[in-house]
């Protein structure tokens, strides 16, 4: 990036533009302030008023104004003229809702290209269309069809609903404006529409006229609407189940993410709304004369010191090379830095499967080898000032930290290391903009030559909060280590004929974090209890490093506020009474300090010390819960405190669990508990009944299912009856109990060979799904194989593309009984063809000849006909065999080898 450029991306970055939102009721309003900051209020000489506020876009800060204009072409076309004449925007959006008419549902977006005034027309004796169109201007409708193919749009929606986020889609197409409320498909209104404007997605009532007043003022604008009816005669009943609401809010948070990636082109005079006073009073004390004077120019080597401050959280995280445990996402880390093509990575891992050591050890190797290295830790970031302040703060530099690091870039590389992004997904309800403010500055790293990014985060946050789709990094996924690893660490610390232990507890060793406690009790206690659970190990820690009423009671004293905060530090200042208890807890390694916060030394303590709380004191696990649905963090909550209370307090665990299942949940909350339950590896009596009752919903029993599949106690708990009822399902339902299927193939094949040949066999409509089933089989045997010859005749030959696949698997499994599925095949296409297949008992001519080259031979003799191979038959001579000379035999001879 040359000088010139880094200006230009640099003045972007600082450059506030204006954009005036529209709408025609307050529930649309608010929809759209929700997502704004520093509200205030200013009010037209005309007025009109306005809520003013700020929004931080990717590359552009927004000022914000929002107005209300009632219904109507008429009323939109007045508030336009007034916001350009006072405010002079550089963009006008209209946000509220329409009624669908076409390839729309409730709660789907649709941006305008064109909107019809559908009014337009001469009465003669019957009424003659003669409509009238505004086009919006091209300037945006690129951007909007890039956020409706990327749908990040769906993680700004405030507030949360309970619909699945994946069933929402946006549209970009043509709509309809009119002066009439449009409530039922027998209106000739209704039917207008339908005969003369068969492209419109939506209608509504002020877009004509707004897009009308923008084309005037030339002034770049968008109508966006969220589907809140389908102009019917259940219009009211829409109304009444909440449908305004939720298609308001849908349509705002399109508009603000479209506002983040849109960048207006350059003014050529400063166009921007004065700022709040309340803002304003902000800046003017940032800036006064107090503070110390601004520096603007600092060399190479002086901004690289300043962007390797905030290292040390990471860099004090060091294990030793005798206790580290190699990974393979380690070299592809070190692959990656240095290719542009992949300049974004997220390491993505289970809770305590080590994202932080590694990430460590990587910010290490990068100082090591020169690297300009940016590595923080997101959950450190403070609150109450925007991200890019707070690491301003940290790097102790007068410019902003993206332009040291594009200044940087231009002759070095750099790297940008950010550990727990978790950590503020988990936040969501409390302090939404903090995820929001580190993907933008994580979006425009990438934007600058020469820099590359490496984040973490958990596997549940990063897919449960569609936020991260934004980022489009390449995942790599930070697997467990094998058990042949964990034992090289066991042996070292002294202990031996650990192949001998329980598979179980093999299992829970596997998880970095669950060894480290492990061999911390057996170093310290020289006790290698084989039979205890990880909560069993976190209750013996806590009972060696919290083992003094005093450091109990400021544990509990300093959980308490974090729990209900949903936060992981705290200000040490409002534990200042309390520092020597402080000092004491961080000495026995429960707590650590980064500059003015205090915080666990691990996540997972936080939680084990919230799951004692809530099994000390009366407190309902179930009420918690229920006040804080929206927050992703509620599942390490929930999680910890049921696996703590199942073991210590059987009695409470059931109460709670009963009260959470009789409770109005949020179904993500539902599916979290589904998830926790399918997880157990000996349920209880109480467990299955909630999971049974769970699949006897039609809601939950697809999630239901998927929380237990490869789970062989829960298979075997419900082969009995549920897993029959579900086989019995509808055919589009069944794609859960393929899963399990799929799930099971290693500890029950004979059981899903069963339920397939009884549920499924017998009905055609169900041989799809018994083809999926199979796909997932390793093992094979004469049985399985009867399964799939039973299907080929009753599938057309055109449509046999399963077959070579699963002809492949037998082969490399069972390699004598994968002809016999080829042959099945081989003969249903030539019996079609009205010929018929008979072994060639040593004759190398007629239609078998193709069998020669499977032996590697060129085939011989005269050919009668061509080969057949038909429109996706499976040809023998395509299936990769193991051992080939089994096709052969077979196909020659007609019997398999001895």
């Amino acid at each position: 990036m040359d000088s010139g450029q880094l200006n230009s991306v640099s003045s972007v970055e600082r450059e506030r533009r204006s954009v005036v939102i529209v709408t025609a009721m307050g529930l649309e309003a608010e929809a759209v302030t929700c997502h704004l900051r520093n509200l205030d209020e200013v009010c037209s000489a005309s007025g009109v008023v306005y809520d003013c506020g700020r929004f931080d876009g990717g590359l552009v800060q927004w000022n914000v104004a929002v107005a209300e204009c009632g219904i109507g072409n008429a009323a939109a076309t007045h508030i336009v003229h007034d916001a350009v004449n006072y405010l002079d925007p550089d963009v006008v959006l209209f946000v509220g809702v329409a009624g669908g008419l076409k390839d729309v549902d409730l709660g789907d977006v649709v941006v305008s290209t064109k909107i019809y005034g559908y009014h337009a027309g001469k009465a003669a004796d019957s009424f003659e269309v003669r409509p009238i169109l505004e086009w919006a201007n091209t300037g945006l409708e690129q951007r909007a069809r890039a956020v409706c193919r990327r749908k990040s749009w769906i993680g700004r929606i405030e507030p949360r609903d309970e619909l699945p986020p994946k069933q929402l889609s946006a549209f970009v197409g043509p709509t309809a404006a009119g002066e009439q409320v449009v409530a039922s498909e027998k209106s000739e209104t209704y039917r207008f529409l339908q005969q003369n404007f068969g492209d419109a997605l939506c209608v509504e009532m002020e877009g004509y006229g707004f897009l009308s007043a923008a084309r005037f003022c030339s002034t770049s604008a968008r109508v966006i609407r969220g589907i809140s009816d389908f102009c019917d005669d259940r219009k009211s009943d829409r109304d009444a189940e909440g449908w305004q609401p939720r298609a308001t809010a849908n349509a705002a948070a399109f508009a603000v993410e479209l506002l983040f990636h849109h960048q207006p082109p350059a003014s050529v005079f400063h166009k921007a709304m004065e700022v709040p006073a309340r803002e304003a009073g902000m800046q003017q004390q940032t800036h006064s004369p107090k503070n110390r004077e601004a520096r603007t120019e600092y060399s190479i080597e002086e901004l690289k010191a300043a962007i390797e401050r905030p290292a040390k959280n990471l860099l004090s995280r060091e294990v030793g090379p005798a206790a580290w445990i190699p990974r393979d996402v380690e070299r592809e880390l070190q692959r990656i830095v240095g290719v542009d093509k992949n300049r974004l990575v997220c390491v993505l891992g289970s809770p305590g499967s080590g994202k932080t050591a590694l990430l460590a050890k990587f910010s290490h190797e990068c100082v090591d080898h020169g690297f300009a290295t940016l590595a923080i830790k997101a959950d450190l970031t403070a609150t109450g000032v925007t991200f890019e302040e707070s690491l301003k703060s940290q790097c102790a530099v007068d410019i902003p930290v993206l332009d040291a690091i594009a200044i940087i870039a231009n002759e070095n590389p750099v790297i940008v290391i950010i550990d727990q992004l978790d950590a503020l997904a988990g936040l969501v309800d409390l302090h939404s903009d903090r995820l929001n403010e580190v993907l933008s500055f994580i979006d425009r790293c990438v934007a600058i030559p020469n820099v590359w990014i490496v984040c973490s985060c958990r596997e549940f946050e990063y897919e449960h909060d569609v936020r991260f789709t934004v980022l489009e990094p390449q995942v790599v996924s930070l697997q467990l280590p094998a058990w042949d690893q964990v034992v090289v660490q066991l042996e070292r610390n002294g202990l031996q004929n650990c192949n001998e232990w329980p598979e179980s507890f093999r299992d829970i060793l596997r998880t970095p974090q669950h060894l480290s406690v492990f061999l911390q009790q057996y170093q310290e206690t020289g006790n290698a209890d084989v039979s205890q659970s990880y909560q069993h190990m976190l209750d013996d820690l806590w009972t060696r490093s919290i083992n003094t009423g005093d450091r109990r009671e400021f544990v509990y004293k300093f959980t308490e506020p974090l729990t209900r905060s949903e936060s992981l530090w705290a200000p040490a200042a409002r534990f200042e009474a309390d520092g020597a208890a402080i000092d004491d807890l961080i000495s026995a390694h429960v707590l650590t300090r980064d500059g003015l916060q205090i915080g666990f030394r691990h996540q997972t303590l936080l939680e084990h010390a919230r799951a004692r709380l809530f099994a000390k004191s009366d407190e309902s696990l179930c009420q918690h819960v229920l006040d804080r649905q929206d927050a992703i963090l509620v599942r390490p909550t929930l999680w910890s405190v049921l696996a703590y209370l199942r073991e210590a307090n059987p009695k409470k665990y059931e109460q709670e669990l009963d009260g959470l299942f009789s409770s109005k949940l949020r179904l993500h909350v539902r599916y979290l508990l589904l998830d926790f339950l399918g997880q157990q590896r000996q349920p209880t009596e109480g467990e299955v009944v909630h999971v049974a009752s769970r699949l006897n919903d039609e809601e939950d029993r697809g999630r239901a299912l998927a929380a237990v599949q490869g789970n062989e106690a829960w298979f075997r708990e419900l082969k009995g009856t549920q897993l029959p009822a579900a086989m019995q399902w509808p055919a589009e339902s069944l794609w859960p109990m393929v899963l399990v299927l799929r799930g099971a193939w290693t500890f029950c094949r004979d059981d899903c060979l069963s339920l397939i040949e009884r549920y499924w066999l017998t009905d055609s409509s169900r041989d799809n799904v018994i083809i999926q089933a199979l796909m997932g089989l390793s093992q094979w045997n004469e049985r399985a194989v009867d399964i799939v010859c039973r299907l080929v005749p009753r599938t057309e030959p055109e449509r046999h593309w399963w077959v070579e696949s699963l002809a492949k698997n037998v082969s490399d499994d069972k390699p004598d009984l994968a002809p016999r599925i080829v042959k099945e095949a081989l003969s249903h296409s030539l019996t079609r063809d009205g010929v018929r297949w008979t072994p060639m008992v040593g004759q190398r001519s007629g239609v078998n000849s193709g069998m020669d080259s499977v032996a590697g031979e060129a085939p011989k003799g005269p050919r009668r006909r061509p080969p057949v191979t038909g429109k996706g038959c499976a040809c023998p001579v395509s299936v990769p065999a193991r051992d080939p000379r089994h096709f052969i035999n077979f196909f020659v001879l007609g019997s398999p080898l001895a």
